[in-house]
């Protein structure tokens, strides 16, 4: 992610860790991954669970054919302060503007690089205006 052109105008305003396989990492090291992550863009799985290591307010955009992890559980993720969005199948009308995915079978799926950049940039704002938010709470 960090090496896509399309991905520059983040680089001074967010810090991208890209794990390509959490079975790789240690639960310390998965814990750690997700203590430090203010947003969390993850594809549907079990490991998704690891966001009971999250600070709170962080952002989870989970992303597959079918979202089916605890992340959409509302009851969990008011135990975390979190928010919750699933980027899922689209719809029969394919809209350029739509952010989802095209599934192929149960579990593959790809997603447009101006999907993934539209919710980058989704993310970025809501994470902006909890930053001011903050910021304003303090004056």
């Amino acid at each position: 992610v960090s090496t896509t052109k399309s991905m520059k105008k983040y680089k001074a305003s967010i810090e991208f860790n890209l794990i390509d396989n959490f079975d790789d990492l240690t639960i310390a090291e998965q814990a750690n991954a997700f203590n430090l992550a203010d947003a969390v863009v993850m594809a549907t799985g079990d490991h998704m669970a690891n966001a009971i290591f999250t600070p709170d307010d962080s952002y989870f955009a989970e992303v597959g054919c079918h979202s089916e992890s605890l992340i959409g559980n509302k009851k969990f993720m008011s135990l975390i302060l979190g928010t919750q969005r699933s980027v899922t199948k689209c719809t029969g009308g394919d809209s350029e503007d739509e952010i989802c995915v095209s599934c192929n079978g149960k579990s593959n799926f790809s997603m447009t690089g101006a999907a993934f950049r539209a919710l980058l940039d989704d993310i970025m704002k809501q994470h902006e205006d909890k930053v001011q938010f903050q910021r304003d709470s303090l004056r």
